[in-house]
């Protein structure tokens, strides 16, 4: 049996980095992506393409997720429905939502959810009179991240505050011990995602006004309250995080996010 050889990644580095997996092609997926890119009439979106011709991925992404379910290679399928192409890649547990890649031209493209509870497989009786497509992700490979490392620490520890946006020499500075994961920046929307093992931080925009106003919502989120201490402290000094950093956790987690406040609280006026 040939083992599946190692593959180097430009769109999906990020997520192995921080899994700390070694991604590895399998010539199966790849040569069953290649029929069903014929069958389909069209190739698909590269980062799509380089997901779905990995090694083991919908085990990780069912591990990783609720046990979500990836469509397999040989299952992709195009849907033309209000003037996109629509490519299914994936269902959640309960098969309420569907997501779809909008096959725009790019080549990371995002990604829609539709929770209108249409049986998608059905595709001889769609009524595509209740579909209400939402943006999921503003690209595929901020989708496949976010849904295999957003549940990674369960309920966790949390801060979050509204605060400045970063400015590049703190991006700079956060790149420097962070890995950095998809990046989003479209008009509308900007999100920055940071990781280490025991630590996610992630800073968003969530309109153009707050985008024009250089305001941003900080989310701190660790496993331990140690952990969640040693990331606050890395970021304490940028904007005013010092005063507008919050517990936000879970109840039985908001005395340990709030003793942690006080200390560096005390600590940044002795």
């Amino acid at each position: 049996m040939t083992r599946a050889k190692p593959m180097a990644l430009k769109y999906h580095h990020a997520l192995f980095a921080l899994l700390e997996q070694e991604p590895r092609l399998s010539e199966v997926a790849l040569r069953k992506l290649e029929e069903q890119e014929q069958a389909q009439g069209m190739r698909f979106p590269e980062s799509v393409r380089e997901w779905f011709s990995l090694e083991g991925v919908g085990e990780l992404f069912a591990g990783l997720t609720n046990s979500d379910e990836l469509v397999g290679p040989e299952e992709l399928k195009i849907i033309a429905h209000d003037g996109r192409l629509l490519l299914h890649v994936a269902t959640e547990n309960q098969g309420v939502y569907y997501w779809f890649v909008d096959c725009n031209g790019t080549d990371d493209p995002p990604v829609l959810d539709d929770d209108s509870r249409i049986d998608w497989d059905d595709q001889e009786n769609f009524d595509f009179s209740h579909v209400m497509w939402r943006v999921s992700s503003y690209s595929f490979s901020s989708f496949i991240f976010a849904m295999l490392t957003g549940t990674r620490f369960g309920q966790g520890f949390r801060l979050s505050a509204t605060d400045s946006s970063p400015a590049p020499v703190v991006l700079a500075s956060l790149r420097t011990d962070f890995l950095e994961g998809p990046r989003t920046s479209v008009p509308e929307k900007h999100v920055y995602r940071f990781a280490q093992p025991e630590a996610d931080l992630i800073i968003r925009s969530n309109t153009a006004e707050e985008i024009a106003r250089g305001i941003a919502h900080w989310h701190l989120i660790a496993p331990t309250p140690d952990a969640l201490a040693k990331l606050a402290k890395r970021v304490w000094p940028f904007g005013t995080l010092a005063k507008t950093l919050q517990s936000v956790g879970v109840a039985h987690n908001a005395d340990a996010e709030r003793r942690i406040l006080a200390q560096l609280t005390q600590e940044g006026s002795s």
